[in-house]
């Protein structure tokens, strides 16, 4: 059975989704309809979730007052999951309490009434054990009525968006209580380590649930749930995470466990993709689908988008399923896994606030994303949080995307992992970090061993005469930017642009980079000695590749025919033979 589970492709509809694709009228994409095509996409199973944020419910139950958006939702998503043969899970949501859950028991959340609150979501005491009972009758609850293949704990349903709660606006329209003296709402590194010690106490809680739950109903998988694209570290497919630092028989396993990954299709029913990025979004995803891909749908796409209320992803979905004959069995296995942090706005914004951290993350990310999706290379988002050496295992090749951070834990995983032969290809701005945050070195030299050749002296055409110590790594010196079109010319990187081993670990540059005639100009503006390198090594049992520039943010460097050609030829050189690209 944990086989069965673990192996399974997973659809997660938010409840707002559920009741919209349940409804008998004014739907225009049911759930049975939907529930049809993610079966034939491969998926084994839906997980939704029976209540709001607020914890009404969307079926009759006499724990909870009904929700105004319906009460017959779950009903008929579980009835119509077992006549389509595929499994389903539910959620609790934990952390968070409603105005009729105050009004009938004030002891239970974290601020008396009249210190800050405004109405709207409140978070609850942690310690309160009436609270936690009360959570766990609801799960027991769920487990005998539906009867469901796990159930899972969604701990901080609203503060897994940390950044959003950095907004003044945001924080007066849901009444967040600020303790008097220890916050400002305009201090967003104090308030977002409060909130990060409040997840970690919900958090707690949820794992102290998943337990009793298990103790009940020991024939249910029992975990916890991470929402929201902060918390899942950007992931594209949401990580399952086991109970912490408990071993419980039973207890789901961690994510990405060996080949068989939990992989969540994440869809949003009011997540709205439009517009320019809307109509190129549809193209790619029809032209992965058409290829045998997975389809890359996710709660974080509209933050990687920038999108606009308008057309959602259901109308996607649909857009796909009129053009592309649905796949039958699994779908492809990712190649690559990318491993992207939680901990990149907190790190980055001490030194340009939270805004701009998330947005250069964001941007990052997807430029990244993009360059994969162009390159037709199936791949899986890593929280580097939750790394381990089997979930590292199941992929012949890492890519640690730019700005990630690395804890102690996660680097010796990788380490481990090059030193049995695996590959990783690492980005600028790649960096480790202790427990308090601080960052002690780059992944570059501390990571992967790295010891940089600066080749920017040797001015021959070739470069193939540079001798190296054994070990040590060769810099290919590549321009960061074509020239501004301003300037009348770009800087020619034809697709010859390639890497070779020779055997030896040693890139050639078989045609560098020279200015045009005519075109003037220094270093900084692409004369040769002054490029970003590249670095590749096949010392050791493992291949290591790193590029000094951040290839997910230059826009016109992942558009440059020559700069793609590269990264598939990176890809193809760090992959096992018969991978190719």
């Amino acid at each position: 059975m944990e086989r069965v589970f673990s192996s399974l492709f997973w659809a997660d509809l938010g409840p707002l989704d559920l009741v919209d694709w349940a409804s008998e009228e004014g739907s225009e994409f049911d759930l049975e309809a939907v529930v049809i095509y993610l079966r034939a996409l491969g998926m084994g199973g839906i997980r939704f979730s029976p209540f709001d944020a607020s914890l009404r419910g969307f079926y009759p139950s006499e724990l909870v007052p009904p929700s105004p958006l319906g009460t017959e939702a779950v009903d008929r998503g579980a009835s119509i999951c077992r006549k389509q043969e595929i499994h389903f899970a539910l959620t609790v949501p934990v952390g968070f309490a409603g105005e009729w859950l105050r009004a009938e028991h004030p002891d239970w959340v974290a601020v008396p009434e009249g210190e800050g609150q405004k109405g709207g979501l409140v978070p609850f005491c942690p310690a309160n054990e009436g609270y936690r009972e009360f959570l766990l009758a609801l799960a027991s609850e769920l487990v005998e009525k539906f009867r469901p293949l796990a159930i899972f704990f969604r701990a901080t349903p609203i503060g897994s968006c940390l950044c959003d709660f950095c907004r003044k606006a945001f924080l007066e329209e849901v009444g967040f209580p600020l303790p008097e003296g220890v916050l400002s709402s305009a201090d967003p590194k104090l308030l977002f380590s409060y909130l990060s010690f409040r997840r970690a106490q919900w958090r707690e809680v949820a794992s102290d649930l998943a337990l009793r739950l298990k103790e009940r109903h020991p024939e249910v998988f029992v975990g916890l749930s991470a929402e929201g694209p902060w918390e899942a570290g950007l992931s594209l497919f949401p990580p399952e995470a086991p109970v912490e630092a408990v071993e419980v028989k039973g207890v789901l396993p961690p994510a990405n466990v060996g080949a068989e990954v939990l992989r969540p299709l994440r869809l949003r029913a009011e997540g709205a993709l439009s517009g320019r990025e809307g109509e190129r979004l549809r193209a790619e995803l029809v032209r992965i689908l058409a290829a045998g891909g997975r389809p890359v749908l996710s709660e974080a796409l509209p933050l990687f988008y920038d999108c606009s209320p308008g057309e959602s992803l259901r109308g996607l979905i649909e857009f796909v399923k009129e053009r592309i004959t649905p796949l039958e069995g699994a779908l492809q296995a990712p190649h690559l896994g990318v491993v992207v942090s939680e901990a990149t706005p907190a790190f980055l914004g001490r030194e340009m606030g939270y805004g701009e951290a998330k947005r250069w993350a964001l941007e990052s990310l997807s430029g990244l994303f993009d360059l994969l999706w162009a390159s037709s290379i199936p791949f899986a988002v890593l929280p580097v949080e939750r790394l381990d050496g089997e979930a590292l295992r199941a992929f012949p090749l890492i890519v640690l995307a730019s700005t990630v951070y690395i804890p102690g834990a996660s680097q010796e995983a990788l380490r481990d992992y090059l030193d049995e032969g695996g590959a990783i290809l690492s980005f600028f701005e790649v960096g480790l970090f202790d427990e308090e945050g601080e960052k002690p070195g780059s992944a570059v030299p501390d990571l992967i061993g790295c010891t940089r050749v600066d080749t920017r002296r040797y001015k021959d055409a070739s470069m193939s005469g540079v001798e190296l110590p054994a070990g040590h790594f060769l810099t290919l010196n590549l321009p960061q930017r074509p020239i501004a079109p301003r300037m009348g010319a770009y800087l020619p990187i034809s697709a010859a642009v390639r890497v070779d081993p020779l055997g030896q670990g040693i890139g050639v540059l078989r045609q560098p980079p020279v200015l045009e005639e005519g075109v003037s100009g220094g270093p900084r503006m692409g004369d040769r000695t002054g490029f970003p390198a590249i670095v590749v090594s096949e010392a050791g049992p493992g291949r290591t590749a790193y590029l000094c520039f951040d290839i997910g943010r230059e826009h016109h460097l992942r558009r440059h025919p020559g700069y793609r050609q590269l990264f598939a030829n990176l890809v193809h050189w760090l992959s096992p033979p018969e991978f190719e690209v």
